[in-house]
């Protein structure tokens, strides 16, 4: 399991998400080095932290770090460079299945012949389908998906522009804004 984009608020969801399901094995990939390790920090023993640079080099690196990964999530923000992707794409084997639900504004390139010749199969999804929103408060409410590890920063909703402000610089991770009446 490769979660790309790992750092961000969807990404970072995404890997407590597949840890409360089972996954084995986390990979999971960002560029924030900090917020990498808050999130080896949920589960040492399941979730390995791959840093990115942004070059081509952090294709070998994911591969490496993931094996032939049977599923990928990759939840990159609002950008138009589809490199990271891209690269987080070749860390699937054969058969595996990337779900893109990110924001990625570019045009994908993938090889269409090594797309066939490993059977890879690709979901997207924006956002996640109406029954998610039940299914995943259940599990809160079981006590399966912990996220007691999730840190809201509050603002007033007097404060709603120093709120944006604070999200554009500093959410991400386990980390988000919250505005309380």
């Amino acid at each position: 399991m490769v979660v790309n984009a790992a750092t961000g608020l969807v990404g970072s969801a995404g890997v407590l998400l597949v840890l409360a399901m089972g996954a084995g094995r986390v990979v999971a990939c960002g560029r924030r080095r900090r917020l990498l390790d808050e999130l080896v920090r949920v589960d040492p023993q399941r979730v390995v932290a791959v840093p990115l640079s942004g070059q081509e080099e952090d294709r070998d690196a994911i591969r490496h770090a993931a094996g032939a990964a049977d599923i990928l999530i990759d939840a990159v923000g609002d950008i138009s460079d589809p490199s990271p992707t891209a690269n987080a794409l070749h860390s699937l084997g054969p058969y595996g299945t990337a779900l893109l639900v990110g924001g990625c504004m570019g045009d994908l390139p993938v090889n269409y012949k090594w797309m066939l010749d490993s059977q890879i199969t690709m979901l997207r999804s924006s956002w996640y389908p109406r029954e998610g929103t039940a299914e995943m408060l259940a599990m809160i409410g079981s006590g399966v998906l912990d996220v007691g590890v999730l840190e809201a920063r509050k603002f007033s909703l007097d404060e709603v522009n120093e709120a944006v402000q604070w999200a554009e610089r500093s959410s991400g991770g386990l980390t988000h804004a919250a505005l309380v009446p």
